[in-house]
């Protein structure tokens, strides 16, 4: 045996076996700690908060709502490194309305290692900024799908009937009409009654509304013994100091008689618009245009004492523009 150790360490001497062990273990003791110290970069992607924006205003438009950061050091200290760790804003203190403006970018680091570098991919963003209005807007339920046959649709009924949107001005100009997501009443029969949703893919961005959803009752009655009667329809309470323009259409009237041998003609009913619910002094100001579009219930009025079902209406709203006169 103490032959065997002589031998061995005869060989290690002549071969020069541990210095080149030893070399062996100090590269790879280096590779490893080279490796720990190496340098890498990451980006991420992060919101950006608007602050100090006064309550009267709102952003009507903006270029993104997120920001992308650069980050270079250790990787070590790079794979701890999240979202949470940066926060991104923009102060809107004292913003310009009314024009496209760019704001400067700020950001906050929040326990972020020491080493780490951070930078923006860009230094401001381009936002409008508008006054904050409300409207009061028409719920326009969307009806899809074909009734049965010998069956039409009745008056549709919705509850809540109008919303308030709060928004730019911008956004809230021309807005006169909110719809719903789609209803089916393929062969559907009786009264088909739904809770819907506001469907706010259909509407422009930066919009709040009082009412998400809304009650919608579609009575879908038999054909049967029904008359109908066509008349123009009329615009009622009109305010002298505006024009209103609106398609000159003639309404068709469904309606039933309780009691047979009844005799009705289209003289026995009014089919009316009633204005004077468009808040007028609110609607033009001197902020806003001179010209306002609005979605109006078209409303069937009996003869007093004519003993019937008003059944439908068609069309069941009207578009009319109110002109302020100089």
């Amino acid at each position: 045996m103490k032959e065997f150790f002589k031998t061995m360490k005869d060989f290690a001497v002549r071969r020069k076996v541990v210095p080149k062990a030893l070399s062996i273990l100090l590269a790879i003791g280096l590779w490893l700690y080279v490796g720990q110290k190496k340098i890498g970069a990451v980006k991420l992607r992060i919101p950006v908060e608007y602050r100090n924006l006064p309550k009267t205003l709102v952003i009507a438009s903006n270029q993104n709502s997120f920001v992308a950061v650069e980050l270079h050091g250790r990787k070590e200290d790079l794979n701890s490194v999240t979202i949470k760790n940066l926060r991104a804003y923009v102060n809107l203190e004292s913003p310009n309305v009314g024009a496209k403006e760019s704001y400067p970018i700020e950001l906050v680091k929040q326990q972020l290692p020491d080493n780490v570098e951070v930078a923006l991919t860009q230094k401001d963003m381009s936002l409008v900024v508008e006054r904050k209005e409300t409207k009061t807007v028409r719920v326009k339920p969307v009806i899809t799908g074909s009734i049965r046959s010998g069956h039409i649709m009745g008056i549709v009924r919705v509850t809540p009937d109008t919303v308030v949107a709060t928004g730019p001005e911008s956004a809230l100009r021309d807005l006169s009409a909110v719809p719903t997501r789609k209803i089916s009443i393929e062969n559907e029969k009786g009264r088909l009654v739904k809770i819907v949703a506001i469907d706010r893919s259909a509407i422009k961005k930066h919009l709040e509304f009082d009412k998400t959803s809304v009650n919608v009752v579609i009575p879908i009655i038999e054909a049967s013994n029904l008359v109908r009667v066509e008349r123009p329809i009329e615009l009622r309470n009109k305010n002298p100091h505006y024009l209103y323009e609106y398609e000159n259409i003639v309404s068709k009237v469904m309606f039933r008689p309780r009691k047979p041998g009844i005799e009705v003609s289209g003289k026995d009913f009014r089919v009316i618009v009633d204005v004077a619910s468009v808040p007028l002094d609110r609607m033009f100001d001197e902020k806003q245009e001179t010209r306002v579009t609005v979605e109006l219930p078209v409303v069937v009025v009996p003869r007093p004492g004519l003993d019937i079902d008003v059944i439908s209406v068609a069309p069941d709203s009207l578009s009319v523009t109110v002109i302020k006169k100089p």
